[in-house]
């Protein structure tokens, strides 16, 4: 988790954010699905990071965590 709100990768997780929120013309989406078609590819971190950053413009985030075989979302946020 980027926790050093200055950083070039928390800049980077908020572009991801913007970028998302520009792509609706109308509204932001509703819905965001992270996804991969292998292990280790990022998806927890990049999940994380985006909500955060989401969250901090007074959006509600849920989260809710799909991997059935290695779930690591509750581990994060304790």
């Amino acid at each position: 988790m980027c926790n050093q709100p200055r950083s070039i990768l928390a800049e980077a997780y908020r572009n991801i954010r913007t970028s998302l929120l520009l792509s609706f013309s109308e509204r932001p989406p509703q819905r965001i699905l992270v996804t991969s078609p292998s292990p280790l590819q990022g998806k927890t971190t990049t999940l994380i990071n985006t909500a955060i950053s989401l969250s901090q413009t007074g959006a509600r985030v849920l989260i809710i965590d799909g991997d059935l075989r290695k779930p690591r979302i509750h581990k994060v946020f304790r």
